[in-house]
């Protein structure tokens, strides 16, 4: 016959039995539920981490970006001054060797030769204005003179001016009402001479840099 004292330890053992299972069944169940938190914040994390690489990676790129277009700009512009420091070496040049210019015996042929031109495009004018440097004036009065006689003019419809020195030679000639003008000084020469300069200088410089 079973005892009160045995039944009582059966029903502890049954009782205690299935608290032991209800807990393993708990505790299962907060770690399954800790598992999927667990995993779904490690793709957040995961997912974070890459955004701030993608981030990072952007404005890695944004800002090489920004580097290189400042760098192009600067060349750029360095290029650019260089040229222009370049050109005006080269027109300086062309300067000098004009100067030089005027103190040769073909300077006067080629003073002669641009004044007739003038004379022979001058019709029906009732004075000449001769904007001229004081020293060619000196040197070529007796012959402009003469020159303007044969043309049908008198020297009572003359009157001189005295150019500028960045005239550098050649002369100026207009009517009195100053309405025609023609310019052939040697420094409107250069300045006609300008933009050959520029395009003979740039593409010598492609050349070069093809050399390169």
């Amino acid at each position: 016959m079973v005892t009160i004292e045995e039944k009582l330890s059966l029903f502890s053992k049954l009782a205690y039995q299935d608290i032991l299972n209800e807990s393993e069944k708990k505790i299962k169940a907060i770690e399954e539920k800790n598992a999927i938190l667990i995993e779904g914040y490690k793709k957040e994390l995961v997912e974070k981490s890459r955004k701030i690489i993608s981030d990072m990676d952007r404005k890695i790129e944004q800002k090489k970006s920004e580097m290189l277009s400042k760098a192009k700009m600067e060349a750029k512009q360095k290029l650019l001054a260089k040229k222009q420091e370049l050109l005006e070496r080269l027109i300086e040049d062309q300067k000098n060797k004009a100067k030089e210019f005027t103190h040769t015996t073909e300077y006067a042929v080629f003073f002669k030769k641009n004044f007739e031109a003038i004379l022979n495009e001058l019709t029906d004018v009732r004075g000449l204005r001769i904007e001229i440097l004081e020293r060619d004036r000196e040197a070529f009065q007796n012959y402009i003179e003469k020159a303007i006689m044969d043309k049908g003019f008198s020297p009572e419809q003359m009157i001189y001016t005295e150019g500028s020195k960045s005239m550098i030679g050649g002369v100026i000639v207009s009517n009195t009402e100053e309405t025609i003008r023609y310019d052939a000084s040697i420094s409107s020469l250069l300045k006609d001479k300008k933009d050959y300069i520029m395009e003979r200088m740039y593409k010598e410089l492609e050349k070069v840099g093809d050399q390169g």
